[in-house]
């Protein structure tokens, strides 16, 4: 059942205020993530594992099967980071991750996101109430499969976005030879002009 827009709003506003200082929105945050769906897409030039997921942000919450969120999992393999980061390389789909903190801080003169967490494997953690297990299966899956169309929207965004820093990189080049043949050329006119005015020497 899709629930009452402002609801929804409402709890991505909780979630924005969350996000960490100066990380993007990609960066995992205070909460639980019950992860739906994870894929590998090039951030930034290096390759990183995206989960789809459904968040709560207390034990005590139930997920709402319409609020999808998505992080990056290479925050938690951090050096820094505090984790069972050998369960990263499991199958973590309807596994569920448990951040107590997500921050940028200081160590050792090094400006690092710092991240604390845990894996949860344990079903008690599906959205619960009086949806029955089985419709909640089913729910799952269809949110799973909905997570898929927009985890390849995202990626299309992102390809998109690289090709338009691309283009704007290209033209910021192409105009940069531009001014470098204006001034050659004006350097050309000037030494012109200079020695039409030099005095006939004898």
């Amino acid at each position: 059942m899709v629930k009452n827009q402002f609801e929804i709003n409402q709890k991505q506003r909780e979630y924005d205020l969350l996000k960490p200082v100066n990380m993007t929105n990609l960066a995992p945050r205070q909460g639980y993530y019950l992860i739906m769906n994870v894929s590998k897409q090039v951030l930034a030039g290096v390759e990183c594992r995206i989960a789809r997921c459904l968040w709560k942000q207390h034990q005590s919450e139930n997920f709402d099967l319409d609020f999808h969120v998505t992080i990056q999992l290479r925050s938690l393999e951090g050096k820094h980071s505090k984790g069972p980061k050998h369960k990263l390389q499991t199958n973590l789909l309807k596994s569920t991750i448990h951040v107590m903190d997500a921050k940028v801080t200081v160590i050792n003169n090094e400006r690092v996101f710092y991240v604390a967490w845990d894996l949860l494997n344990d079903l008690t953690s599906f959205p619960s109430g009086t949806i029955e297990e089985t419709e909640t299966d089913l729910e799952l899956a269809e949110a799973v499969a909905l997570s898929t169309d927009i985890d390849i929207q995202l990626t299309e965004a992102i390809n998109s976005q690289i090709d338009i820093n691309d283009e704007v990189m290209q033209a910021i080049l192409r105009q940069e030879d531009n001014a470098f043949e204006e001034y050659e050329s004006t350097n050309e006119l000037i030494l012109a002009l200079q020695a039409q005015n030099l005095p006939n020497q004898k």
